[in-house]
């Protein structure tokens, strides 16, 4: 029979805020506190926790520009009951710019990420940078 592994004993939860200023500044905040599992064996399970905020001002109809930014601990769980020491806690920012363009209900957007994770971990930690297009439509 295998070892068993710890539990995990403790709130879950996120919530999503958002709010339009003055027609033209959108903020969002997102918090979250989850449970999902880890590729690692010999650390199963981890928790993520952590928060999200994009701000988006519309300078014109036609366009406007972003910041988002984020933060979040990814703190790995479960190691076999007799050995709970392996457990270990990655931290994970990221911060980009993006702009919009407008054509009726949808935005194209191109943004700029740059990501960093710092890990004890072996080959954990890293920092990338990517640039990306999202279309969204109905806002």
């Amino acid at each position: 029979m295998g070892k068993a592994i710890s539990d995990y004993r403790g709130l879950v939860g996120s919530a999503k805020l958002a709010t339009t200023i003055r027609g033209r500044l959108h903020v969002t905040a997102e918090l979250a506190r989850d449970v999902d599992y880890s590729y690692t064996v010999e650390l199963p399970y981890y928790l993520l926790t952590g928060a999200d905020v994009e701000v988006t001002h519309q300078f014109t109809r036609l366009f406007d520009v972003q910041v988002r930014g984020g933060s979040h601990s990814i703190a790995y769980r479960g190691a076999p009951l007799n050995n709970a020491s392996r457990d270990r806690v990655d931290y994970v920012q990221t911060l980009g710019p993006g702009v919009g363009v407008h054509a009726g209900r949808v935005r194209i957007g191109v943004n700029a990420d740059e990501t960093r994770r710092d890990s004890t971990g072996p080959l954990r930690a890293y920092r990338t940078r990517r640039v990306w297009t999202a279309v969204t439509y109905g806002r």
